[in-house]
């Protein structure tokens, strides 16, 4: 076919003991739950349509869910008990949209459209409130010639659904553990009322936008640390881009790296490592970095042959004893993208 096909590895830490758990994946649909037993993926032997999960030593796959076409990013509930995932490329209006479903197959029920979706502009992947009351979500609707993107918000019921951000262009946002406050990064619009690019917070509702990074020309890619005290970003300054840290309400900006290469792909692991991929400036080298929370005990983890992305699942099983690192292998064409998230996981 047409479309990516990927494959996940895990692997140590250090990137011994490598391994194969599940082949020809969507690279988009790889999702942990929240205490890292389960993988949520899209398996392309069964068709695009198909929705799995299974255990993170690649056994026990489950059906989730099956629909008349293509399943894109699947979404946890911080309990685990519920799955939000898009259809966005149906033949009809009535089968695209966003939809939850149980963990276990069950209860499936679509919750409202997505707008006019244009293959070329993904969208995000659902984002649930903490409490698990809402789900943050992308819709695409026509202004003039164009798409854009606007921000939702709709209860995980399917009611009360409302705007949160009209004609703005917003990259994936996060909740802060409380449930108080929404952290995104804005793309302005020629005709935007805001004037300016960066990285807001904002109040579940909508309400008490307010711009943090009013001093960098760009601004992005906020973390959470685990404590809630600082946001980590990626942000640019005189034309260099670097990662910063600040305090939730963009006092104390710090700046933890220093030098002419792209960091890019930002995690915040819940021990406080900062996890990133470095492009070398002028080279097609790229390496995996680490460093903690203050920028201290910077160091390379491996070489990457080319991009990465990476995500860290919650610690919540303390009986989890060795680190692990969960690697997908994206073919396109002659190109080989890897995706990296970290776990911790048993050893098994």
């Amino acid at each position: 076919n047409n479309f990516p096909v990927c494959d996940i590895h895990r692997l140590n830490g250090d990137g011994t003991n490598r391994e194969v758990v599940v082949q020809h994946v969507d690279p988009q649909s790889l999702a942990l739950s929240p205490d890292g037993r389960w993988i949520l993926y899209v398996s392309y032997d069964t068709g695009s349509n198909a929705l799995y999960r299974m255990r993170v030593h690649g056994t026990d796959a489950q059906l989730v869910a099956r629909v008349g076409s293509a399943i894109e990013r699947p979404a946890w509930s911080m309990d685990g008990e519920w799955i939000a995932f898009l259809v966005t490329a149906a033949p009809n209006e009535e089968e695209q949209g966003l939809y939850r479903v149980r963990f276990d197959g069950s209860q499936r029920q679509r919750l409202t459209d997505v707008g006019l979706m244009n293959l070329s502009l993904t969208p995000f992947r659902p984002i649930w409130t903490p409490d698990g009351t809402w789900i943050a979500f992308e819709k695409m609707v026509a202004n003039v010639d164009v798409l854009v993107r606007e921000l939702h918000r709709i209860r995980s019921d399917g009611l009360d659904e409302s705007i949160l951000l009209p004609n703005e262009l917003s990259a994936l946002p996060i909740w802060s553990l409380n449930g108080e406050w929404m952290f995104v990064t804005i793309l302005q619009y020629d005709d935007s009322e805001l004037g300016q690019s960066g990285l807001y917070r904002m109040r579940p509702d909508g309400t008490n936008l307010e711009l943090l990074t009013a001093d960098f020309e760009f601004a992005g890619n906020p973390q959470l640390s685990p404590d809630e005290q600082w946001i980590v970003f990626s942000g640019q300054r005189d034309g260099q881009s670097d990662i910063f840290r600040m305090r939730t309400d963009g006092a104390e900006i710090q700046q933890l790296t220093d030098d002419t290469d792209i960091e890019s792909n930002i995690r915040l692991g819940s021990d406080g490592w900062i996890t990133y991929v470095v492009y070398r400036n002028g080279t097609q080298s790229r390496a995996l970095y680490r460093m903690r929370l203050d920028g201290s005990n910077r160091g390379q983890i491996l070489s990457l042959a080319t991009n990465a992305s990476l995500q860290w699942s919650p610690l919540f099983d303390l009986e989890w004893n060795a680190w692990k690192l969960v690697l997908i292998s994206l073919a396109l064409g002659a190109l080989s993208i890897p995706t990296l998230i970290w776990k911790k996981a048993k050893n098994v």
